[in-house]
């Protein structure tokens, strides 16, 4: 399965707008030609606990959790035992 490409700017701006307006996730992914569940996934995890999605706040918080998710693949990186570690677990299955 290929993954989509990350949510642009405009994209994000598009969906604060579309959002805003009332519209469903499903007829947001539709006005951009993106799935449903990109959209409806992206709501959910980049809007603000009373429900308001806002483009300049969502992009931050995906770089952050980026940001984080790439830290996590370098510590295994940089830990020699942690390693060993896995790789021997891997390996028993």
């Amino acid at each position: 399965m290929k993954k989509a490409p990350k949510l642009s700017n405009d994209e994000r701006s598009e969906i604060q707008i579309l959002n805003c307006k009332g519209y469903s996730a499903r007829a947001i992914a539709t006005a951009l030609g993106r799935s449903p569940n990109t959209i409806a996934a992206e709501l959910k995890r980049n809007s603000y606990k009373d429900g308001r999605y806002v483009a300049a706040s969502a992009k931050h918080k995906a770089y952050v959790r980026r940001k984080y998710a790439r830290y996590q693949g370098k510590k295994i990186q940089e830990d020699d035992e942690l390693r060993s570690f896995i790789i021997l677990k891997l390996q028993a299955h």
